[in-house]
């Protein structure tokens, strides 16, 4: 009740910080399904991450598929990532992954919602 409470006072005493934050769960609601999405396809696993380029959340694996473009690897042999990371750091650093086919292990409902948190505050910050 206390955070429906909150949530009120925020909508009427900061209505733009508030679209921005209900525009930035819909968007990563959208590219979590879209990730889920893709892994029941193929079994890989996907990081959701922000591309600054597109404005919007994308969803990628790691490694290089064939006639995939949209892989880690893939993008930063293409110069869109500076820094190599591993796949642990990029689980960090992702608002969002997916459970693969090799390991089923998913994301904790706990660091779910902190990924969520963790994406809004990033949202304000760029959006």
């Amino acid at each position: 009740m206390k955070t429906i409470l909150n949530g009120v006072m925020n909508a009427v005493m900061n209505p733009v910080k508030s679209r921005k934050m209900m525009k930035a769960t819909v968007m990563w609601q959208k590219a979590k399904e879209e990730a889920e999405e893709k892994r029941k396809m193929d079994g890989h696993r996907y990081f959701v991450i922000y591309d600054a380029g597109q404005k919007k959340l994308i969803c990628i694996t790691y490694d290089i598929y064939r006639e995939r473009g949209d892989s880690y690897k893939y993008l930063r042999l293409r110069g869109r990532f500076k820094k190599p990371l591993k796949r642990e750091e990029l689980k960090a650093l992702c608002f969002y992954y997916t459970t693969s086919k090799w390991t089923p292990k998913a994301i904790s409902q706990e660091e779910e919602r902190e990924k969520l948190v963790e994406w809004q505050k990033y949202y304000l910050k760029v959006g």
